[in-house]
């Protein structure tokens, strides 16, 4: 047992150890104080794979897929455009006012290289945010 069997009640974290009580929840890069034998890994995958195949169906899967396309969720580029041309659209007025990236992501609650992207692509492109 990997996170509660006898043989792992400690485990390495960049460099920290922890004990079974003082861990902390999230999983980033764990690495157990003893590799894994290749019984709990043979045990580990079986588990996986049960999970997958009594939840999953490969057509039930394509169902799940093509719903999530037809919705045109945040993966979807066109939408994504769309919902932020508003705060593209101020970014580059902000810039073109002088205000600093930093300042301009901290206004809009996004990030400092989006902002960058937005004013350099606006730059690049030609077009004069004040009109003119």
């Amino acid at each position: 047992m990997p996170f509660g069997g006898r043989g792992s009640a400690v485990l390495h974290h960049r460099n920290r150890q922890f004990g079974r009580r003082g861990s902390p929840r999230r999983c980033g890069h764990w690495l157990f104080a003893k590799p894994l034998g290749v019984s709990e890994i043979r045990g580990l995958a079986r588990s996986v794979s049960r999970y997958v195949w009594r939840r999953f169906t490969p057509s039930g899967f394509r169902q799940v897929q093509a719903e999530r396309g037809r919705l045109g969720g945040k993966a979807s580029g066109a939408a994504r455009l769309v919902a932020n041309e508003d705060k593209r659209s101020s970014a580059v007025l902000m810039a073109a006012r002088g205000m600093s990236v930093r300042a301009i992501a901290k206004e809009l609650d996004v990030g400092k290289s989006t902002v960058a992207r937005w004013v350099s692509h606006e730059a690049m492109s030609g077009n004069s945010a004040d009109g003119e």
